[in-house]
């Protein structure tokens, strides 16, 4: 029991950090007035994250391609943004783009929730849904010991991301 509210206790805490350091990157002058409400808002997350991933039963998983993909994101987070201005500046001279819905296969050894934050935290795609992958004895997906690998996308353009090919993500349907 001590253990656990450790580890809760440290994941709030890592929440914290992260949170509001995206924030005070983001805001667009740093006053105490902003930082503050970056604080309260980053505490916010951080006693809120532990319990949502409790509730929905996620666990971090594999962290195989943990390296790669730190090393590829700030370079895909810059890509995307420019993707994401060029799909604005089309978009106001007419030309309009939906996206698309996708279902990726993680690589072996990759962790369905940290690669979903990673993918979700570029302007370039988000995380809509986690599926536990069938097998031929399991129907139903609801197997305890089966390893969450399949990620349902929304991709802003087409084709894979540089994050994708280092999460060794590779397109089901």
């Amino acid at each position: 029991m001590r253990g656990t509210r450790l580890r809760t206790r440290g994941e709030a805490l890592v929440w914290l950090v992260l949170l509001f350091a995206v924030n005070a990157v983001f805001i667009s002058d740093i006053t105490w007035l902003e930082l503050a409400v970056g604080a309260v808002g980053a505490l916010l997350g951080a006693v809120c994250a532990p319990l949502v991933r409790g509730a929905a039963g996620a666990r971090p998983g594999g962290w195989a391609r943990g390296p790669r993909t730190v090393r590829a994101w700030p370079l895909a987070l810059l890509v995307e943004t420019g993707r994401l201005a060029l799909t604005v500046v089309r978009a106001r001279g007419g030309e309009s783009r939906a996206g698309e819905f996708r279902t990726l296969r993680l690589g072996p050894g990759t962790g369905a929730a940290w690669a979903g934050v990673a993918l979700s935290a570029t302007p370039g795609a988000y995380v809509v849904d986690v599926v536990r992958e069938e097998t031929d004895g399991d129907r139903h997906g609801d197997r305890p010991d089966q390893e969450e690998r399949l990620l349902r996308v929304h991709r802003m353009t087409g084709g894979r991301s540089a994050l994708e090919r280092a999460l060794g993500a590779e397109d089901v349907r």
